[in-house]
């Protein structure tokens, strides 16, 4: 199930409890990049790629997409990478859905 993103709204985008599989402790150093891009694998104009994601607490990242993004579309892909190093790596393949809040 696609993901919603608002239309001319500014949009939080969160991954929470990131943890290390070899303790189950938080990641707190990790650096992770957000790209949306169209369904051809182009990025979205709009913001500038990619989207760097700040440690808030506990293994949660987060930042926001601009409402000046470009969402011509109806539905989108958001990649999200993940990396603490060679063995604390991730990555995200999320579709989301352009929406009009009503």
């Amino acid at each position: 199930m696609a993901k919603p993103i608002y239309i001319d709204n500014g949009n939080l985008l969160k991954l929470s409890d990131l943890i290390d599989l070899s303790d189950s402790s938080y990641t707190t150093d990790a650096t992770v990049l957000a790209t949306l891009k169209t369904m051809s694998g182009t990025n979205v104009s709009g913001q500038t790629w990619p989207l760097t994601l700040t440690h808030q607490s506990s293994g949660t990242y987060q930042g926001t997409l601009t409402s000046s993004l470009d969402l011509v579309g109806l539905t989108y892909n958001l990649e999200v990478s993940v990396n603490s190093g060679d063995d604390n790596a991730a990555f995200y393949d999320i579709d989301v859905r352009a929406m009009r809040r009503m």
